[in-house]
């Protein structure tokens, strides 16, 4: 019987091609860690060109935001100073302009300062939060000195918990930045609605205006850094309340959301992972102790 038959199709003689095959997958491996290194390499430095690029931006923003209120603080203290002004009402007038645009820098050097400790990745200090009694708390604390307001609080279930796992200074700072936000945008009705509630394995805070809203194309960014909707752009503010917010949530694996009707308001909510808090054990006072404190 005939043996099969082979073909072999070489160009150059068999020791040859053994040596190439045996340099050959360690010197693709070689230009492919170096392909990978370039990779890393251009990636680290996009990156890099981003932070600049943000930091830049950053920087930009609160300038433009100093501008205004450096501007009017000017011009009234150099009215005054030319001691021209005779009317006390005209000079209630401009001491009062440079109080408001005083206060004005301060609210804003204090979301600065916020939103660069966020930045940072702060150390939070989590524990078993009563979600529910730190809202009502921070409610009470924020309405307190506003006239004309009604804020309505509602939880449920009642009682105790539900807890979450969290900083509580941080949540604070959460719920008082959408109760500010809430105030700030509302319309005539001077009310919001503040829920607790839990769906499924969520403890859910829903804060309820009835303002101006945000249309559909501007939800998309209103998370953004000093972004403002133009149906807000004549209140004011500095487009860093929500900002925190979200790098907040995001810190403690939760989540913030809206939803918002133009001319009818906005609901915003944020929601945490629903725990169960660990109880307090007290340790049983041994027969000797017991004797000893008879």
């Amino acid at each position: 019987m005939a043996s099969p038959m082979s073909w072999t199709c070489s160009t150059a003689p068999a020791g040859v091609l053994a040596s190439v095959s045996s340099g050959y997958w360690p010197t693709l491996l070689s230009v492919a860690l170096m392909l990978v290194a370039l990779g890393l390499t251009v990636q680290a430095h996009r990156r890099s060109a981003e932070l600049t690029q943000m930091q830049t931006d950053f920087v930009t923003h609160v300038s433009h935001q100093l501008k205004t209120p450096l501007s009017l603080l000017t011009a009234a203290t150099e009215t005054l100073q030319m001691d021209r002004i005779r009317s006390p009402e005209k000079l209630a007038e401009y001491l009062d302009t440079i109080r408001a645009e005083a206060a004005r820098l301060s609210t804003l050097v204090q979301r600065v300062l916020e939103y660069s400790r966020v930045q940072q990745q702060q150390t939070f200090e989590f524990e078993h939060v009563d979600l529910a009694a730190l809202t009502r708390e921070t409610v009470d604390a924020f309405a307190h000195g506003l006239t004309g307001w009604r804020f309505n609080f509602e939880v449920d279930p009642n009682g105790p918990g539900p807890y979450v796992l969290a900083d509580p200074a941080a949540l604070e700072q959460v719920i008082a930045n959408l109760l500010d936000n809430a105030v700030k945008y509302s319309g005539s009705i001077k009310e919001v609605i503040v829920r607790v509630r839990v769906e499924r394995t969520l403890v859910i805070v829903e804060v309820i205006d009835h303002g101006v809203g945000v249309s559909l194309a501007d939800q998309a960014r209103i998370f953004e850094r000093f972004y403002r909707a133009p149906s807000a752009s004549h209140r004011p503010g500095f487009g860093l309340g929500l900002p925190i917010v979200r790098e907040l949530m995001h810190a403690h694996h939760g989540r913030v959301e809206m939803t918002s009707t133009p001319g009818v308001g906005s609901t915003f909510r944020v929601s945490l992972p629903w725990v169960t808090p660990v109880p307090l054990t007290v340790r049983p006072q041994s027969a000797d102790s017991l004797g000893a404190a008879s």
